[in-house]
């Protein structure tokens, strides 16, 4: 089967694109990329305007422009793309309404590359923002705050290579603050109100410094920090620049640079951020062969949550410097990251293929570092690889690959996978075997607990299973005793918090005490209320075990979260719909109401009009292109599309053979079936 396509109105499929284009090479491939983005923005910022969300439609805005990010020359590709002088009009009245002027003038400046027939307008009313928001800081900082308003308009605007025609009157208003602040302090004339001003001028030689390597002119900041005066002269700026402005200047100026950034105070930690990465950029201009260079600019990268360009950074600095073990562990653990997204969102095929490197880089890195041992190991990236088969349904695969990697160093993480495997297809004992070896390995760090806790849990459901009820109980109350130790020990964090009480929930349950399990599935809810992994977690439970109206509650709670997404909702959703059809009760109004308002153009939007009967089956059937899909619509036809009961039945045989193990429409089949045998 073909790997699932690329939907990019996904919110982490288009991050994934996204990543993918911030490591291409200019061209007609990545220009093509790029257009195809930001149309997928368009209605992100629609949806956000159309619904008054200024923080959500200022995000979008942001997006679109980062898409851009190195390349901001090229940001006339968007005035191809039909819609956007409109959007982007409405983006800055609205805007403008709610008072968000630096977003307004983002959207100004944007619209300006878009529509060069209305830049002298566009231009004129950027000049009145400007203007308003320094009348608006000399009101609230005095005298002194003159140019502050402005700066704080041009700033983000600079740092994205927007109005560059604008960069000298930045710089001017930076120096020319920072100057007069001086003479404020050094006279004695400084009120307590401007303050504000001068921390900012303590920043001046940051701030230059962030402006012009945004600008790709790093080498002019000497000339600009000489017109800096008393406190806004930063003497570890003053020294590097000084470097990096000496005719050929070597790679050692430009790492010094961005050394000093990086080790700046104050500032937009993004801001910093942006010019490390366009310091290591121009640098590598002139030294592209520079280990040091590339790994800079592979570690901006990773920290702006990029993953793809860093790998091959990192793997170009390696190719410079094989033996510096430095390069390593960052690049692999971001070969795992890249093989855990693509294995877990069904596109094996391209996780097969970055396994392949992967297993290059390791077999090379045994011949030049023999004997080192590395995080992530080969085995933990073999575990990442087969888990992510068996939550796409590939268990004979997944089962393979998992026993090459405890084969090659026993983890938790493949020995859970292979004891769940085998309790899911009905092997209790081979299940218990596999979680004692895993609680058996060694490791007392909260972490190693945690999920040794979880493991003890599991172990009991397979001795249970395998009718050992004396093992099982030992098990569970070794787990609860670890739970509660863990949570007097260390301060959890909301999500491991809300799943430590589910977890513990679960225990209560089987050890035969119901309503203290109950009781604590809801504290989890309360401890986590924007967790949505707790609130699947609970609810799933719950439905499993005949208790309809608590799972009812708890989705109740989570839809009325503005932490836990629409994905989250809609399947909450489409649980407790089915579980009340099958027991004969009236659809909750709450649940068919949040179904019947999805009109979006994901997947999960399409079950729901399945469910709430504004779609057919054979209507979604063409896009049901992975097994996962396929598999979520045999089962919701069966439980909420009309199907009679022998093709419901025949349906959910399907979901069962098809090895989607991990999926809770594979165990509430199973659930749906034992009943209807009984």
């Amino acid at each position: 089967m073909a790997d699932t396509p690329y939907e990019l109105a996904d919110e982490l499929d288009f991050a994934e694109r996204a990543d993918d284009l911030a490591a291409m090479s200019p061209g007609p491939a990545k220009a093509a990329l790029r257009a195809d983005l930001a149309q997928a923005v368009g209605p992100r910022l629609d949806r956000a305007l159309a619904t008054g969300r200024l923080e959500r439609a200022a995000a979008a805005l942001a997006g679109l422009v980062a898409l851009w990010a190195g390349d901001a020359g090229d940001l006339d590709e968007l005035a191809t793309l039909p819609g956007w002088a409109d959007r982007l009009d409405r983006a800055r009245a609205a805007f403008a309404r709610g008072g968000a002027s630096r977003d307004a003038a983002l959207a100004l400046a944007v619209r300006a590359v878009v529509r060069p027939d209305l830049a002298a307008r566009d231009r004129e009313e950027l000049e009145q923002i400007l203007r308003f928001d320094d009348d608006l800081a000399v009101a609230r900082l005095g005298p002194l705050g003159r140019g502050t308003g402005a700066a704080a308009v041009l700033g983000p605007l600079l740092e994205r290579g927007l109005v560059p025609d604008l960069l000298d009157r930045y710089l001017a208003l930076l120096i020319d603050r920072a100057n007069r602040a001086d003479v404020a302090v050094t006279s004695g004339q400084a009120t307590p109100a401007a303050a504000q001003v001068v921390r900012a001028a303590l920043g001046a030689s940051r701030d230059l410094a962030i402006a012009l390597a945004a600008a790709g002119q790093p080498e002019q900041l000497a000339g600009r920090l000489a017109a800096l005066h008393g406190l806004g002269r930063d003497r570890a700026f003053t020294a590097a620049a000084d470097a990096l402005a000496r005719p050929a200047a070597p790679a050692d100026a430009w790492l010094a640079m961005i050394k000093v950034i990086r080790a700046s105070d104050g500032g937009e930690p993004e801001a910093k951020l942006r010019a490390v990465a366009a310091l290591a950029r121009h640098g590598l201009v002139r030294f592209p062969d520079d280990a040091r260079l590339l790994a800079a600019a592979a570690t901006a990268a990773v920290e702006l949550e990029q993953v793809a360009a860093p790998i091959a950074l990192f793997e170009r600095a390696r190719r410079v410097a094989p033996t510096d073990p430095a390069l390593v562990a960052p690049l692999l653990a971001l070969y795992r990251e890249r093989l855990g997204r693509l294995v877990y969102a069904g596109r094996l095929r391209a996780a097969r293929s970055c396994l392949a490197g992967a297993r290059a880089l390791y077999a090379t890195l045994a011949q030049t570092f023999p004997n080192q041992r590395w995080s992530p190991s080969w085995p933990e990236l073999l575990a990442t690889f087969g888990r992510g088969l068996i939550s796409q349904g590939e268990l004979t695969e997944g089962q393979r690959v998992l026993t090459e990697s405890i084969a090659a160093g026993p983890t938790i993480e493949a020995l859970e996978m292979l004891g769940t495997v085998a309790l899911k297809t009905g092997r209790p004992r081979t299940a218990q075997r596999e979680f004692e070896r895993a609680v058996a390995l060694p490791g007392d760090r909260p972490a190693q607990l945690y999920a040794r806790a979880k493991l003890l849990r599991l172990a009991g459901d397979a001795a249970l299973a395998a009718a050992d009820r004396q093992g099982a109980v030992d098990h569970f109350a070794a787990a609860l005793g670890l739970w509660a130790d863990l949570g007097r020990r260390v301060d959890l964090p909301p999500n491991l918090a809300g799943e430590r009480l589910v977890e513990s929930g679960k225990l209560f349950w089987a050890l035969g005490k119901d309503a203290d399990g109950n009781e604590l599935l809801a504290t989890a809810s309360d401890a986590d209320p924007g967790g949505a992994d707790t609130h699947m977690q609970s609810v799933a439970f719950l439905l499993l075990h005949e208790q309809y109206d608590r799972a009812r509650d708890n989705f109740y709670q989570a839809l009325a979260s503005d932490q836990i997404g629409d994905y989250y909702k809609v399947y909450m959703a489409l649980w407790i719909l089915a579980e009340g059809r099958r027991q004969g009760r009236p659809d909750d109004d709450q649940a068919r109401g949040f179904l019947a308002g999805r009109d979006g153009p994901l997947w999960y939007d399409d079950i729901a009009r399945l469910a709430s009967g504004r779609a057919e089956p054979a209507q979604l059937a063409p896009r049901a292109a992975s097994r996962a899909r396929q598999t979520e619509l045999a089962y919701y036809t069966a439980v909420l599309g009309g199907a009679p009961p022998a093709q419901a039945q025949a349906l959910l045989e399907d979901v069962v053979d098809s090895d989607m193990v991990l999926f809770f429409e594979y165990d509430m089949a199973k659930h749906w079936l034992g009943r209807a045998r009984r």
